[in-house]
């Protein structure tokens, strides 16, 4: 991968194949469930463009692809999915190999190519104490190879436009006589920030007609739909004797999705994403999280997903994270995801040993299994530009014992890996 960028626009190279005939990462395998090989895609972005003296905003992404969908040989039961398990992620039964589902689906093998065009124009405007922000998107997607194998699609070419609009404002409110001690709550600050987004999406092809090479580009929705959203935060003074400090003491956001019935409505599991809604899946929903930040040292998280369409909870999320010492670190949080009949605990610890040295310690444990998912212990050693990782991993469930060594270039995120 490539990049070379100036001011607000970008060119990027990118290669990719995979040697391997099995996923490795198991994210992939989950979404979408295969890999793609890129022979190989160059794009041009331009970021926030302005025009016309700041009146208007541009955005444009451009791609030129030539790609190739590609599954494993190996099968659900392989990666450690039942029957039922694998029916809802993937499709199949957990005997089937995921080339040959892939095949049987009328996905070419064959390298296709693809060119990709998107471009907005946003309106920023000030009405009263609201923020407005109208946009209008145009795209287009163009083919060397039609799917009709695939879903009868004999049109090589995908016409995409969205309009939509952005409402924003915010609300503040002092109270200087709030005093806890026991909270660590010196004053309060109320700040009340409500949002509104409302679009339209259309498409000439509907989003399941052609295989996804990339979900940002096949697989996004179109349909009516809206978001009405109110972001709470309760900041307050902490640090006392002339080190006083602002803080966000309570963070609450709460998110009511409304989405018309030709969207993706059977997703089971849906999220809104608020800066491209066209990459939302799920149809009406009421989302919220909470962040509390106790103490310095403790903060508490929570997070919860409520769909109308099936009435139920199809996840949720609670948690707590403890800052024992400037050097060590420890956190606990419970996840349950209803389609799988997943409960998962969750405890990790992070221990400064020395400057160069840390030791990283997670356990994840399935309820619903009543086993170990994962038991990893992890040491990172610091070096210039550099951070080596070596980690050792249990997982009853898929009764493996892993080993595995990393030499990660510095700013990577590889921290990441042995949390």
């Amino acid at each position: 991968y490539l990049k070379h960028q100036k001011k607000d626009h970008s060119f990027t190279f990118l290669t990719k194949y995979n040697v391997n005939d099995f996923l490795a990462q198991t994210t992939t395998l989950q979404t979408p469930g295969y890999f793609v090989d890129k022979l190989p895609e160059v794009g041009y972005y331009q970021i926030g463009k302005a025009l016309l003296n700041n009146r208007l905003t541009y955005y444009t992404e451009n791609h030129l692809s030539r790609v190739r969908i590609r599954a494993g040989k190996d099968i659900p039961a392989d990666r450690g999915f039942g029957t039922p398990a694998s029916l809802i992620l993937f499709g199949i039964p957990s005997t089937t190999s995921f080339d040959s589902a892939l095949r049987d689906s009328g996905v070419t093998s064959d390298f296709v190519s693809r060119f990709d065009t998107r471009h907005e124009l946003q309106a920023p405007t000030k009405i009263d104490i609201f923020d407005v922000v109208p946009y209008i998107v145009g795209r287009i997607t163009a083919y060397d190879h039609d799917f009709d194998q695939f879903a009868s699609e004999d049109n090589q070419s995908r016409y995409w436009s969205a309009v939509g609009l952005r409402f924003h404002t915010q609300l503040s409110k002092v109270d200087d006589e709030a005093e806890n001690r026991l909270f660590d709550v010196h004053r309060i600050k109320h700040i009340i920030e409500p949002g509104l987004d409302v679009f339209l999406i259309g498409s000439s092809i509907d989003p399941g007609d052609i295989p996804v090479y990339d979900t940002d580009v096949e697989a996004i929705r179109k349909g009516l739909g809206s978001r009405f959203g109110l972001r709470n935060t309760w900041q307050t003074k902490r640090g006392g004797g002339g080190r006083w400090r602002s803080v966000d003491w309570v963070v609450l956001n709460t998110d009511l999705i409304l989405r018309s019935d030709d969207t993706d409505i059977a997703t089971v599991i849906p999220h809104y994403f608020d800066y491209r809604s066209e990459f939302s899946p799920g149809g009406d929903h009421f989302y919220s999280d909470l962040t509390w930040m106790v103490t310095d040292t403790l903060a508490a998280t929570a997070d919860l997903t409520h769909s109308f369409e099936s009435d139920d909870i199809p996840t949720w999320h609670g948690g707590i994270q403890i800052r024992h010492t400037p050097r060590m670190t420890s956190s606990i949080d419970y996840r349950e995801i209803e389609i799988l009949n997943s409960q998962l605990l969750n405890f990790s610890l992070a221990y400064e040993m020395t400057r160069l040295y840390t030791m990283r310690f997670r356990h994840n444990y399935s309820f619903d299994e009543s086993e170990t998912r994962d038991l990893t212990l992890a040491l990172e050693r610091t070096l210039p530009q550099w951070l080596l990782i070596i980690s050792v991993r249990h997982d009853d469930i898929d009764d493996e014992q892993t080993v595995g060594v990393s030499l990660v270039p510095e700013g990577l995120g590889s921290r990441g890996l042995a949390r």
